[in-house]
């Protein structure tokens, strides 16, 4: 099963206006997770169920998409996953759950920030747990569920979870100059704002791998003194915060993990981390893109739409 494919189905099918996107995004999702759940039902012919099948759909799994069209940032969001060009209103998401249950829920729908007490992101394919019927899952789940009551406490009125994105449309501009999409193993460690700081500082620092020229673009210029030693202090700054990394998400992975709070490496913490026997029992998986913008394009783009 693949998110992607689903996608890409459904945008081949729609006219792409504004509305339309948004729409194939959400039914991707949506269409995406009912294929998971439906795996774990009994075969019609034998009313058997796949014990393997049943553990799969018991776990959740969250996903981040972007899509760009023209200078039109999408981010489609189920989960715990961040992008930090995305905006996420904790409010609005804790408003949004309450007000699909009957007001007589509202104290044990979310208890302690978790849903019914027990999961962390409001939403996720899979984790049926969350999504079937009460007698769903006293029938099928329960003979096979080894940690405890199937059913969870003070559910009354499912599904709790839901598959539908949560989903920003951004235009973007010439300011903007990268997205970063993070799960959240990284940004339990780092805030949206030390993203951008350490991609920017990262940026400069790469710089310093290449050969210093004066006059990059080629044609004949002339510098005065003040302007040279300029670019000789900032040259000097460049190589003062080389990376050790040039790739920049395993620069912000290396940040992540192995960086103290003063700012130095630490690499034998980086080594322990690397190599303890269960390392998702003390921290969550940790996936990042680094995604650049063609500032170019964007310009050509934003010009083609004035001049319409």
């Amino acid at each position: 099963m693949n998110l992607l494919k689903h996608i890409e189905d459904l945008y081949t099918t729609i006219d792409h206006d504004n509305t339309d996107i948004v729409t194939a995004l959400e039914s991707a999702f949506i269409k995406l997770d009912r294929d998971i759940c439906a795996e774990a039902m009994p075969v019609a012919a034998t009313q058997q169920v796949d014990e393997d099948l049943l553990q799969i759909c018991t776990a959740g799994s969250c996903a981040c998409v972007t899509l760009v069209k023209d200078d039109d940032l999408y981010i489609a969001n189920c989960g715990d996953a961040r992008a930090v060009l995305g905006t996420i209103d904790d409010e609005a998401e804790v408003k949004r759950v309450l007000c699909e249950h009957p007001i007589n829920e509202s104290n044990s729908v979310l208890r302690s920030d978790h849903l019914l007490g027990l999961l962390m992101p409001f939403r996720a394919f899979g984790d049926i747990r969350f999504k079937w019927p009460a007698n769903y899952l006293r029938e099928y789940l329960q003979s096979y569920y080894k940690k405890g009551d199937a059913i969870p406490q003070f559910y009354l009125t499912p599904p709790y979870l839901t598959a539908r994105p949560e989903i920003s449309k951004h235009k973007l501009t010439k300011k903007d100059k990268f997205l970063v999409l993070v799960t959240d193993g990284v940004w339990d460690l780092l805030s949206s704002e030390r993203f951008v700081q350490l991609i920017f500082n990262h940026q400069k620092g790469i710089q310093s791998f290449d050969r210093f020229v004066l006059n990059k673009s080629g044609n004949t210029i002339i510098l005065k003194l003040k302007e040279i030693n300029e670019l000789l202090l900032a040259r000097q700054q460049a190589i003062k915060n080389q990376p050790i990394d040039q790739n920049s998400a395993t620069h912000l992975i290396r940040q992540a993990l192995a960086y103290t709070s003063k700012g130095q490496f630490d690499s034998k913490l980086l080594s322990d981390i690397l190599t303890f026997p269960n390392p998702l029992s003390i921290r969550n998986d940790i996936t990042i893109t680094v995604v650049y913008f063609d500032q170019d394009y964007i310009d050509h783009i934003q010009t083609k739409q004035k001049t319409k």
